[in-house]
């Protein structure tokens, strides 16, 4: 602007001419930023709150909070159920948990570290939450549960996925999603827990997850 302003009435490029066209530019500016932003918003709240309301509603009585355990890996650790088993392994090689696909619920990281949230069996026949960390970047641990490329199609997991840079979550564990400006959320465990979905794993996610309810 400043410089069609040179060209065409001849104003002189001084030092306070630049400074005021900027700032006059800016404070126009403002108005057309902020209803691009606003119309984005809404635009995205409504496409993920209607692409949510698809899903049917799977929701279970939660469990209390507060009632789960926190667990640090030293041993190895089997779920008491027969049938196809997942393994995880720290890196340190010697901290391993073992357990049912089907009691996971989701896996979070946070640093060099991961929570590896879950149900453990006990003898009274319910279900305890655990929280257990292990020593592990989350990337490490996918690879541990998609397997090596010629491994049976039979022995992976395909329910259990990646759905954030910090999340791994069971397909199978979740019963509703909801949507908003950001994304969708996948609830587990009576709502108890949420987790978020990256943009960039959104439309393969919500084919599967389709496919499942």
């Amino acid at each position: 602007n400043r410089l069609y302003l040179d060209y065409t009435f001849g104003y002189s490029s001084t030092s306070l001419g630049w400074v005021r066209m900027i700032g006059m530019t800016f404070v126009i500016g403002i108005f057309p930023t902020v209803g691009a932003v606003l119309a984005t918003y809404f635009v995205q709240l409504r496409k993920f709150s209607k692409g949510a309301a698809e899903f049917p509603d799977h929701s279970a009585p939660s469990t209390p909070r507060g009632a789960y355990l926190h667990e640090r890996v030293s041993v190895v650790r089997t779920a008491d159920a027969p049938g196809l088993t997942l393994i995880l392994v720290a890196d340190n090689e010697k901290d391993v948990l073992s357990l049912r696909p089907d009691a996971l619920l989701f896996i979070e990281s946070s640093d060099n570290y991961c929570t590896v949230v879950y149900l453990k069996s006990n003898p009274t026949s319910t279900n305890q939450l655990v929280k257990l960390l292990l020593r592990s970047s989350l990337s490490r641990l996918e690879s541990q549960i998609v397997g090596p490329p010629d491994l049976d199609v039979t022995d992976r997991h395909p329910h259990i996925v990646r759905c954030h840079r910090s999340y791994i979550v069971n397909l199978d564990r979740i019963e509703r999603v909801t949507g908003n400006a950001q994304g969708y959320k996948l609830h587990l465990l009576g709502g108890q827990f949420q987790v978020p979905v990256a943009r960039r794993f959104n439309d393969s996610l919500i084919r599967r997850l389709t496919s499942l309810m």
